[in-house]
């Protein structure tokens, strides 16, 4: 159960015990997003991708519902800091909450992962993120945000980022807030 657990908050990660074997399977999903492009849906996949130089390291690959093709399509390759925020939720769903970008609603399909989700209900977790966003394809349009928790993010005894994360994410949001519409 530990394994889907981790699956679903991939940044809670190095505070549960479980090998690096049972991180990389992936699991097919549904989602929901809320995008500075609009409202978005469609499938989607998580993976775990762990690295020795990680604390967490994660993707979400998203394809778009036909009607939501047209919006997402307009979403740009990035990179970013920002203070990620995720939380299991009891009907097996679970958040994916980036303040500066916008959120996921990720709706698992293995009986096996919700059952995990809905054991960790309400647990959630906020910590310091680098966020690529990658094209990995545009027919179909396929989009993949890369999540990456490194240790030189967080402060020294751990209570929060760490200074030059800070500097990382005051310019992210300067240049993202310069974006809204």
């Amino acid at each position: 159960m530990n394994s889907f657990t981790i699956a679903v908050l991939m940044l809670l990660v190095p505070m549960l015990g479980v090998s690096d074997d049972e991180l990389t399977e992936l699991y097919t999903c549904s989602f929901s997003a809320h995008t500075p492009v609009g409202d978005l849906n469609g499938r989607c996949t998580t993976q775990s991708l762990p690295a020795p130089e990680f604390v967490a390291r994660w993707a979400l690959t998203l394809t778009f519902d036909p009607q939501a093709t047209v919006q997402a399509a307009e979403i740009k390759p990035d990179s970013f800091y920002d203070m990620v925020r995720g939380q299991c939720l009891q009907d097996g769903s679970f958040t994916n909450v980036m303040p500066l970008w916008g959120d996921f609603i990720i709706r698992p399909d293995a009986s096996e992962y919700i059952a995990g989700v809905q054991s960790c209900a309400p647990v959630y977790q906020v910590v310091p993120n680098k966020i690529t966003v990658i094209r990995v394809s545009n027919d179909p349009l396929i989009i993949q945000f890369l999540y990456e928790e490194r240790p030189e993010d967080l402060g020294p005894n751990v209570e929060g980022p760490s200074q030059e994360w800070l500097s990382q994410y005051s310019g992210s949001f300067r240049r993202l807030q310069q974006n809204s519409r």
